[in-house]
This record gives structure tokens, C-alpha cells and sequence, in this order.
């Protein structure tokens, strides 16, 4: 009898950790299956991997936004319009949570950065898609870089083309359009690939 006892409890066991297992995989594949999407812009991906609100939160900044699921579907087009590549460079479950260290490249950043920004990230979960993006660190970040590049390009903007005033923070397609082209009248009267450095 006893040794019933002993299997039935080993064999829930087993099958509670396996249960275990796949939810740590499923986490882990949803996770590259986020950065995937953001690299190719699939919007049509977006429900299976995210909550209906999904928040994005950098304490450093003392920054938190909550986006409804078409709201961060504005972001993405804004993001897309920039041709960005989201590189992981490291990704592994901690707790419930993934924790990753992705590098990201696009035009903008490519201007005012001169190389890419690689950050480590928190995803946290419910119900097995992402509600929470946390930026926790900025491995490679020149914040007084990024800041004084954006703000020749805000300076020569204003002095040039005082109509486009705010497209830097208008984080619509729209907005993207004219932030790319205010790249493209910097780099023309600056010089092709100014990037300030």
C-alpha cells in the first residue's frame, strides 16, 4: 500500500514539474516570438502574444505607460517606420518572468546614437503572454550622446523648418515620416551620415 502511495505521489510530481517545463518553454518561445514581431512588423501576431493592455515601464526614468492593444499597434507602426532590428542577445527565464538582453538598431538611433542600444529587458506574464515590458538596465546607452545629437537635429529643425516642431515626439506614422524626414534635411545640409559623434 505504501508503495502505491509513494508512485501516485511521484508520478503527480512528474507531472506537475513537466507542466512546469512547458510553461517555462512557452514563455520563452512567446518571448522570440515578440522580438520576431517587432522586427517584421506582424501585427496579425500581436493577440497571441500579448495581453489586451500591455504596459512599458523604464524605472530610471520614472517612465510607465499602458497602451490598450491598439494603441501599442500605433507604436509598432511608428516603430516599423524606422526599420528597426531587434537583436537577442540573451534570454533566459527567471521566475516567471524572461529576462533578455536585446540589441536594437534602426535609423533613428543609427543618427543619434551611432551604434546600437542594448538594454536588458524584463517580460512579465499573465496567462502566458506578455503584459509588462520593463527596460531594467541600458548596457550601451551615451545618454549625453543621444541627448545632444537630438538636440542639434531639434535646434537645426526649428532654425530650418520651424513647421515641424513637434515630430519628435509624435509617435504616430505620421510622425515617423517626419522625424525620417528631418533626418534626411539634416544629413543634406550637414553632410550624408552626420551623425554628429
Amino acid at each position: 500500500m505504501i508503495k502505491k502511495v509513494v508512485f501516485i505521489i511521484s508520478l503527480i510530481s512528474l507531472l506537475l514539474a513537466c507542466e512546469q517545463k512547458d510553461k517555462q518553454t512557452d514563455r520563452l518561445a512567446v518571448a522570440q516570438d515578440y522580438y520576431e514581431m517587432l522586427n517584421t512588423n506582424d501585427l496579425a501576431a500581436l493577440p497571441r502574444l500579448m495581453t489586451d493592455s500591455i504596459t512599458t515601464r523604464e524605472p530610471k526614468y520614472d517612465y510607465q505607460q499602458t497602451f490598450a492593444r491598439s494603441g501599442y499597434v500605433d507604436w509598432m507602426k511608428w516603430d516599423a517606420m524606422f526599420k528597426p532590428n531587434y537583436e537577442v542577445l540573451k534570454m533566459e527565464e527567471v521566475d516567471s518572468t524572461v529576462v533578455v538582453e536585446v540589441a536594437k538598431s534602426c535609423k533613428r538611433i543609427e543618427f543619434l546614437h551611432g551604434e546600437p542600444i542594448i538594454t536588458r529587458q524584463v517580460l512579465y506574464f499573465d496567462e502566458q503572454r506578455i503584459s509588462i515590458v520593463e527596460t531594467k538596465d541600458e548596457i550601451v546607452f551615451k545618454d549625453s550622446v543621444w541627448v545632444a545629437n537630438r538636440q542639434k537635429l531639434l535646434d537645426f529643425m526649428q532654425d530650418s523648418f520651424p513647421e515641424f516642431e513637434s515630430f519628435i515626439f509624435d509617435q504616430t506614422e505620421e510622425g515617423a515620416q517626419r522625424y525620417l524626414q528631418a533626418i534626411v534635411w539634416y544629413e543634406d545640409v550637414k553632410g550624408v551620415n552626420a551623425n554628429f559623434k
